[in-house]
């Protein structure tokens, strides 16, 4: 989770040395996160939630990052589930 964390606050909102994230950026990230997660748990094909992310402004490196850990790296894991735990950690790294 930690890598996510990292990759989409390089990739969605670099601000210059600083990796760290606001909170509103984290749940920004914690939506996406659960948007893709909704729909995996629909059925949705991951590249049409790529597709989706794409355009809603997600880089394409960081909607990958998102399809990773929702399709494979916590597959099992519920939107819920997965954007809180995300939200939670990127919040606890901000501080």
């Amino acid at each position: 989770m930690k890598a996510l964390i990292l990759a989409a606050s390089l990739l969605l909102f670099p601000v210059g040395a600083s990796a760290q994230m606001s909170d509103e950026q984290c749940l920004e990230v914690a939506n996406y996160i659960f948007f893709a997660a909704t729909g995996r748990d629909f059925g949705a094909h991951p590249q049409a939630i790529l597709d989706a992310l794409v355009g809603r402004g997600v880089p394409h490196d960081a909607a990958i990052a998102i399809l990773e850990a929702v399709f494979i790296g916590m597959p099992e894991r519920s939107p819920d589930f997965l954007a809180t735990q995300f939200f939670n950690s990127c919040i606890s790294e901000a501080t």
